[in-house]
Parts: structure tokens; C-alpha cells; sequence
């Protein structure tokens, strides 16, 4: 499935606008690509102003399905990662590796719940089966073969 998206700025002769990889002098559009095991997909649009200063940033949720039913995060870090997280974090990629040092004795997780305007906030992360609040470090102690 696919949408079209476009933005234009108030200055279409002056500013220039970056929106999904894609940029122009006043407007630039894209075509989403949207995976259907994903509700919604977030897009940046940058907007360089005429003086070459001024810079905005946005952010616009093409969604597929009401929030109600979505079960997202924002974010997801694991500072323990040597090279980081594989492949780094995307809100529409569900598998992740992570590199830790031969000398780890655990493994810290910080999962963040997507927010935005007008959610009724009764979203919630699991971790092991209990509840865990947005943005707080999860501890998983490794055993000597470096598992959980």
C-alpha cells in the first residue's frame, strides 16, 4: 500500500523542504511505502527558511488504523550494545540484535511508549510479564554463558 505526501512551505520561492529523503525549493513530496504489520508511519519534514538560518521540524503519522489499536514504541535503547543497536531503532522494526561485551553481567533496556495528542494514555509496556512504565530502565542479570 502506498500514499502520497506532500508539504509545501509558506515561502514556496525562499525556503527549501525536506520530506522523506526527498527535497526542494518550497515543496517536495514522497510516496510511503506502508507495511501493513505496522499501524502508521512517521515521516520528517524539515523546512530551511530563505535567511539560510531559521530551521523547523516536523513530524506527520500517516496511519493506517485508529490509535486505539496500536501498540508502539517511540524508542527502544540498550546502552550495553558495543556497536549499538542492529539495526538502530525504527518505530516499524520489530527485530533488533545487540553486541555486548564478553565482560557484561547484564543488559539495561529502556523502552519508551509512543505518545501523541489526543491518546487516551491506557498503553503500556511488559516486560517478563509486568508492568513497566515508559522510559525506565529494565536490568536483565546474564548468567555465566551470557543469557538470560
Amino acid at each position: 500500500r502506498q500514499v502520497a505526501v506532500s508539504a509545501t512551505a509558506t515561502d514556496k520561492d525562499g525556503a527549501k523542504v525536506s520530506l522523506g529523503g526527498n527535497s526542494g525549493q518550497g515543496y517536495a513530496s514522497a510516496v510511503v511505502q506502508l507495511d501493513p504489520k505496522a499501524p502508521y508511519k512517521m515521516l520528517k519534514i524539515h523546512v530551511q527558511a530563505a535567511d539560510q538560518v531559521t530551521k523547523r521540524s516536523y513530524l506527520l503519522v500517516v496511519a493506517m488504523a485508529h490509535h486505539s489499536s496500536w501498540a508502539m514504541l517511540s524508542d527502544l535503547v540498550v546502552p550495553g550494545c558495543e556497536a549499538g543497536l542492529l539495526p538502530p531503532f525504527e518505530i516499524d522494526v520489530f527485530h533488533y540484535r545487540c553486541l555486548l561485551n564478553n565482560d557484561a553481567e547484564h543488559v539495561e533496556v529502556i523502552p519508551k511508549v509512543l505518545w501523541m495528542p489526543g491518546f487516551n494514555k491506557q498503553m503500556q509496556i511488559q516486560i517478563k510479564e509486568k508492568s513497566w512504565k515508559s522510559g525506565h530502565v529494565f536490568i536483565q542479570q546474564l548468567s555465566d554463558s551470557g543469557k538470560p
